[in-house]
């Protein structure tokens, strides 16, 4: 049976691990045995096994060879085909037995790897000889080429809480927040990391602002990662929001709300004169254009939502007028 385990035994993975857990795990361990961090000895040799590992198992192509043959198929001349044609020709080779039929006329063991060689020449090359070099191809040697493909580092995440007033308008913030990297022997350090922080308009609560190469560090020569920092916005006490609209509760004393007039409204903007119309109700909105938040998609209204007020305390007067007022109400109603 075929040894297609110690690819992933390198990597600390089990066989049946997916691209994204490779590739992590790729990324970790190259980072601790790189050979420009880390300077104990056996680093550099452990090194090359897990970028012979990743090379092979991030490739699906050589992966399902691996997985199929084991290491046999690490050899940079292995032919599937022709391994296949040839163990088919051995018949009980792959059991123990070595049941070999014909006259070896034209046959070279070291076909199957496309090499050179001059017939199949007996049995006294075994050790490999040059009458039957491929057979040590076969079961011994590994490749010896050894890549360092750039990959990009990992994506950190974090978050930032910010005004409500903030996420509607946008702003700025300045951030300080540690992060671990590599240093002397492969060791990760921690250090203070400080950055600007653009706040676009119209962000919402959860939602996730990028910021490039901010990430973990690429890998040989790779891009760094990426920043991602979820917002949390905080609640306002005097607004509310609506996707791109903007609510507010307003005041309206009862005899504005009888006879029409005019009341202050709060904007993102200052505050702003609105017209109420007489006979207006409580809990019925009333529209500022283009008052709302001002975002990429557009820009949203604002709606002032009508509380209708009466007095606590009423002067004789007031409580003159009002019993006026009722009465005609009565007067009307009858």
């Amino acid at each position: 049976m075929a040894d297609n385990t110690r690819l992933y035994s390198i990597l600390g993975l089990s066989p049946d691990a997916d691209e994204k857990a490779i590739k992590k795990a790729y990324r970790k361990l190259a980072m601790k045995y790189h050979p420009d961090v880390n300077k104990d000895a056996g680093a550099e040799d452990k090194f090359k096994e897990i970028n012979l590992a990743h090379e092979t198992l991030s490739n699906p192509e050589r992966r399902a060879l691996y997985d199929k043959y084991g290491e046999i198929s690490l050899d940079p001349n292995f032919n599937e085909d022709m391994y296949n044609a040839q163990m088919n020709g051995f018949g009980g080779f792959g059991n123990g037995g070595f049941s070999y039929s014909g006259d070896g006329a034209g046959f070279d063991f070291s076909d199957l790897f496309g090499g050179g060689g001059s017939g199949f020449g007996g049995f006294g090359g075994f050790g490999g000889g040059s009458g039957f070099g491929g057979f040590e191809d076969l079961f011994g040697r590994r490749s010896s080429q050894q890549h360092e493909y750039p990959a990009k580092g990992e994506d950190r995440h974090g978050s930032i809480t910010i005004d409500f007033m903030e996420a509607a308008k946008g702003g700025t913030e300045t951030l300080t927040f540690n992060v671990s990297e590599p240093g002397p022997n492969g060791q990760y350090v921690s250090r203070p990391l400080t950055l600007e922080v653009k706040i676009p308009a119209g962000i919402r609560q959860g939602q996730k602002i990028r910021i490039p190469g901010k990430g973990e560090p690429g890998v040989f020569g790779g891009p760094a990662g990426d920043l991602y920092l979820e917002v949390n916005v905080k609640p306002d006490s005097t607004f509310t929001r609506e996707d791109l609209d903007i609510i507010v509760e307003v005041s309206v004393d009862c005899v504005t709300a009888a006879l029409g007039g005019t009341i202050d409204v709060p904007t993102l903007d200052g505050t702003v004169e609105m017209k109420v119309p007489a006979g207006i109700q409580s809990g019925q909105k009333l529209r500022l254009k283009g008052k709302g938040i001002a975002a990429a998609k557009g820009t949203g209204d604002e709606y002032a939502k009508i509380r209708i007020t009466v007095p606590k305390n009423l002067s004789d007067e007031q409580r003159e007028l009002f019993e006026k007022l009722r009465d005609l109400e009565k007067g009307t109603q009858a």
